[in-house]
């Protein structure tokens, strides 16, 4: 990779870690793209080069994090149990929201994410963690070991609520092991799906 294209990097990597401990410190309302070139000790047209808003920097978190999915789904393709799947990928989820993306980034996010004027990327429909999850849930029902009397659709949405709602939980308590906690939920959970 040429110099050039690595100190771009460098730039929005510094842009970014700046703005989500800004947003974390002060909220996403009272912080100004000047803080954040303050902070970062970048200009305000290389944010405006890597960012066309502060709001874009949290759909920079969600591309990380769409990609932790579609990684983990292309990794674990020849699982022939949707269940064991499911319980895999939440697992491994709970370790990279806990171990890669830290708390303090993920109640940033969620925090920030309420905002009734933004749109919520975080239950988006389209994003590739529901997609995973519908799919999976498809996968079941048509092996027969999910149950069918609800819709693929209705049974993938109250599955990711459930699953948002125990991160919210760890983010809002600090003694919450969020691994422990979804097994847990996994269980549940896919108690209630089986056919």
């Amino acid at each position: 990779m040429a110099s050039r294209q690595q100190q771009a990097q460098l730039t929005r990597k510094k842009i970014l870690d700046a703005a989500l401990e800004l947003f974390n410190e002060n909220g996403f309302d009272d912080v100004r793209v000047s803080d954040i070139t303050d902070k970062s000790k970048t200009s305000k047209g290389a944010f405006y080069t890597h960012f066309n808003s502060k709001y874009e920097i949290f759909l920079e978190k969600f591309k990380e994090i769409d990609d932790f999915y579609l990684a983990f789904e292309k990794e674990h393709a020849a699982l022939d149990s949707p269940a064991l799947f499911l319980e895999r990928l939440h697992l491994a989820q709970a370790r990279y929201l806990r171990d890669e993306l830290g708390k303090d980034t993920v109640r940033t996010i969620y925090m920030n994410l309420l905002r009734p004027s933004e749109k919520n990327f975080v239950s988006d429909p389209n994003r590739p963690y529901f997609q995973i999850v519908k799919r999976q849930i498809e996968k079941g029902q048509q092996a027969g070991t999910f149950r069918i009397d609800l819709p693929v659709e209705s049974l993938s949405s109250q599955w990711a609520k459930a699953i948002r709602g125990n991160v919210y939980d760890w983010c809002a308590h600090d003694n919450f092991d969020i691994e422990e906690e979804l097994k847990q939920l996994m269980n549940i959970l896919l108690d209630g799906i089986k056919a």
